[in-house]
C-alpha cells in the first residue's frame, strides 16, 4: 500500500497527471471540432504542460533553497527529460505555431505576477489552457467553444482554490479570500449552467451535447464538496482526472 501511495505521489508530484490532463483536452477538441491529427503538436503540448507547471510550482521552494536535488531528484530528473522532449517536438511544428507557443510561454513567465490578483489569476490561467487546447489547434477560431473552454477550466480551478486557502500566503488575496467559499461555489454553478446552454447551442451531435452536461453536473458536484480542509488527493488527483474522464466518454460513446 505504501508504495502504490509512492507511486501516487510520484505521478502527482511530477506533474505528468496534469500533462495528461492537458493532453485531454486537446483531443477533445480534436474529436469535437473534427480536427486532424497531429502527433508533433501532442506530444510538444504533453511534454511542455510538465516543464511549464513544475517551473511555476517549484520555482519559489527552488530559490529559497528548500527545494533539494536530493530529495527532488525524481521530480528533477523527469523535468529535465520532459524538457528534452519539448524540444525535439517544438522543431517539428509550422513556424506560425512555434511562434504562437513562444507568446504563450511569454505569458506563463509573466503568471507569478498575476497570483496577487484573485479573479486576474484564476483568469489568466484558464486563458492560457484555452490558448493551448483551443486556438493553437485551429486554422478558424470557433469562440464559442473557445469560451465553453475557458469556462469548464474556470470552474475546474474553483475546488483547487478552495482547497488551497490554508497555504496560501496572507499577502496573496485569493478569490475564495475575497468573496468567500459559497459565493465563489454559486458563481461557478452558474458558469456551469451557461456552459450547458452554450454546448447546446454548438455542438451538432447529441452525444456531445449530454456528455458536456454530463461533465458540467460532476464539476458541480465536485465544487459543492470542496472545503479548504481536503486531502490534496481531491484536486490533484480526482478534480485534474475530470478532463481525462471526459475524453474516455466522448472516446466510448
Amino acid at each position: 500500500m505504501k508504495f502504490l501511495q509512492q507511486v501516487l505521489n510520484f505521478y502527482i508530484n511530477t506533474s505528468i497527471h496534469v500533462a495528461i490532463a492537458v493532453f485531454s483536452l486537446v483531443q477533445i477538441t480534436k474529436l469535437s471540432l473534427n480536427i486532424s491529427a497531429n502527433s508533433s503538436l501532442d506530444w510538444f503540448i504533453f511534454f511542455g504542460t510538465i516543464v511549464g507547471y513544475n517551473v511555476l510550482k517549484y520555482a519559489d521552494v527552488f530559490w529559497t533553497r528548500i527545494f533539494t536535488f536530493k530529495k527532488n531528484y525524481l521530480i528533477i530528473m523527469v523535468s529535465f527529460f520532459a524538457f528534452l522532449g519539448m524540444i525535439y517536438f517544438y522543431f517539428q511544428l509550422k513556424s506560425d505555431i512555434q511562434i504562437a507557443f513562444i507568446k504563450i510561454g511569454i505569458l506563463v513567465l509573466i503568471y507569478p505576477f498575476f497570483r496577487k490578483f484573485a479573479l486576474l489569476k484564476m483568469i489568466f490561467v484558464s486563458f492560457c489552457l484555452t490558448l493551448v487546447t483551443v486556438f493553437v489547434l485551429e486554422s478558424k477560431h470557433d469562440y464559442l467553444y473557445a469560451l465553453q473552454r475557458f469556462l469548464i477550466v474556470f470552474c475546474l480551478l474553483i475546488p483547487l482554490e478552495i482547497c488551497d486557502i490554508k497555504n496560501d500566503a496572507k499577502t496573496i488575496k485569493t478569490l475564495p479570500q475575497v468573496i468567500g467559499i459559497r459565493n465563489l461555489k454559486f458563481l461557478g454553478y452558474l458558469l456551469l449552467i451557461l456552459v450547458c446552454v452554450l454546448s447546446y447551442f454548438f455542438l451538432q451531435l447529441k452525444f456531445n451535447i449530454v456528455i458536456a452536461i454530463a461533465i458540467s453536473i460532476v464539476i458541480a458536484i465536485f465544487i459543492f464538496f470542496s472545503e479548504n480542509n481536503q486531502s490534496k488527493y481531491y484536486t490533484s488527483f480526482w478534480v485534474e482526472s475530470l478532463p481525462i474522464l471526459w475524453l474516455m466518454l466522448l472516446l466510448i460513446f
